[in-house]
């Protein structure tokens, strides 16, 4: 599913329009869509439902609305009324014509909400690129005081239909309607926080329409597994190459071990410092480990380049960076092996901070980077606040500077390849925030890697099922206490239930998101 800006949806409309779909008639499907939405969720409790109404098309929305649900339904204009001649001031003399009820601004700013059993905002829609101030953020304090659910028209107002970024202040919805296509202001952090369930209505569009229509990104739509064979051996289902590890940080090569070998992952080699070798001997036994080490053997160095390029030979992939730690001498090793080694590269962690804008070494080559946005602003050479700020921008400028296929991690992970398209993946939730959850992405990657699904592809599906995974850990117990144990712990149930059931998941929405 294409995913919109603001004027990727008028563009949209005004291609429907072209073909016999009237403003006004996207209008009424708009209503009607909101309508099934209240009715479904609020049944009828013998309450009033206030619509409030702004001066646009979002207003005129709401108006709309107001007309179908006619005898339950009492409206608010706060900001004035639709200019003459728009659509928004047709549905307004309509709803006068049928006599309903209309509430003052000011009646509504003193009101305590008992009258009513629902409130509706049609204040402002997608285009808002401005913060909402004065009047219009005294409306938007009280909407969320007042103790009745909330239904948001479109996107809730005050969000940013662009880049999910409040505008000031911003309606915090139960339920958001979105008309069309979503916008990337619906999906975006921090205004997906503020839509609560999202639902969906094309508005008779035609689906060549809404297909070939330029999209802001697109809804991640996982990839099948192959097949597993019943001769299939250790070697292959793929032999992998992790080199990671510090006297800081001993977990995090294991957690990439084993995130590899609970996806369907056959033959892993970790090259690891001495001073750690021992603890993952007795956590990981399934691993080959090949201790090594510079000085004291607390790190990983130049002097380690002999035995990592023999241990490279007939490898499928290599792992970088897990726990890799940031001294100097790590640096240098990493940088001579990015241009040394040629077999599919996942760089995660300090592994990337030590490539941090030095493009030249990874434009040759397959290279999958995994950052989170600390990791990220440090390969941009920017701050974090810059990239959560334009998260597709983001990661396009991370896969065209350093040529490489990328995840952005994060709520609602961005993936993308130099030339492709950005997806936005739905899968997971706040189980996924802890130590060793990215360690366990990068095996998981490898492991899709080793099963043929490469490029986009490959880290598309991988992200989706390590989403999977965590909400099962998630289900198990609660979020708040969710370890990276637990995660790997619910791999092999996710990857089979996957197999399973792959049509479920074949549409990428996830029940994040629902048509109305």
């Amino acid at each position: 599913m294409n995913v919109l800006s603001p004027s990727g949806m008028r563009i949209l409309e005004g291609a429907a329009e072209r073909e016999g779909h009237s403003p006004s008639l996207l209008m009424d499907r708009a209503a009607s869509a909101a309508y099934r939405v209240i009715r479904k969720n609020y049944p009828s409790q013998g309450k009033i439902i206030l619509i409030l109404c702004g001066r646009g098309n979002n207003g005129g929305d709401g108006l709309a609305l107001a007309c179908l649900l006619h005898h339950d339904v009492t409206i608010c204009l706060p900001l004035g009324e639709p200019a003459e001649g728009t659509l928004g001031a047709d549905h307004l003399k309509a709803c006068r014509r049928a006599g309903i009820p209309e509430l003052s601004g000011d009646d509504f700013l003193n009101s305590d909400g008992a009258a009513f059993s629902l409130l509706v905002d049609g204040l402002w829609g997608t285009g808002l690129n401005r913060p909402v101030e004065g009047t219009g953020a005294v409306l938007v304090d009280r909407i969320n005081e007042l103790p009745l659910p909330v239904v948001s028209l479109d996107i809730p107002s005050g969000v940013n239909g662009l880049t999910g970024l409040i505008e000031g202040t911003s309606v915090k919805a139960d339920h958001t309607v979105i008309f069309g296509l979503p916008k990337g202001g619906d999906l975006l952090y921090p205004g997906r926080s503020m839509g609560g369930f999202l639902h969906y209505d094309t508005l008779g569009i035609p689906d060549h329409l809404l297909e070939k229509t330029q999209s802001l990104f697109r809804l991640n739509r996982p990839l099948p597994l192959p097949e597993r064979s019943p001769s299939r051996h250790k070697t292959s289902s793929g032999r992998l190459l992790i080199i990671g590890g510090s006297s800081f940080y001993g977990g995090a090569p294991r957690f990439a071990a084993e995130g590899f070998f609970r996806s369907g992952g056959g033959f892993v080699h970790a090259a690891v410092p001495r001073s750690i070798h021992l603890s993952l001997a007795l956590g990981l036994p399934e691993a080959v480990l090949h201790p090594l080490g510079v000085g004291d053997g607390t790190f990983l160095g130049t002097g380690d380049l002999p035995p990592l390029r023999d241990l490279s030979r007939g490898k499928a992939v290599l792992l970088m960076g897990p726990g890799l730690g940031l001294h100097e001498e790590t640096g240098k090793l990493v940088r001579t092996l990015v241009q040394e080694l040629d077999m599919p590269l996942i760089l995660d962690g300090d592994g990337l901070t030590h490539v941090a804008g030095r493009e030249d070494l990874t434009r040759d080559r397959t290279v999958y980077m995994t950052p989170h946005p600390g990791e990220a602003a440090r390969l941009l050479g920017t701050d974090v606040k810059t990239i959560e700020e334009d998260r597709p921008g983001a990661v396009r400028e991370l896969a065209d500077r350093y040529r490489a296929v990328v995840v952005l991690k994060g709520a609602h992970s961005l993936i993308t390849a130099p030339g492709d398209e950005i997806y936005m993946n739905l899968s997971g939730d706040s189980s996924l925030a802890t130590a060793g959850s990215g360690d366990i992405l990068g095996g998981i990657l490898a492991s899709m890697i080793g099963m043929g699904l490469t490029g986009s592809e490959g880290l598309r599906t991988a992200v989706y099922l390590h989403g999977m995974a965590g909400e099962a850990a998630g289900r198990e117990g609660s979020p708040d206490g969710v370890i990276a144990s637990d995660i790997l712990a619910c791999l092999p149930r996710t990857i089979g239930r996957y197999r399973e059931s792959y049509g479920q998941y074949e549409s990428g929405l996830f029940g994040e998101i629902e048509r109305a």
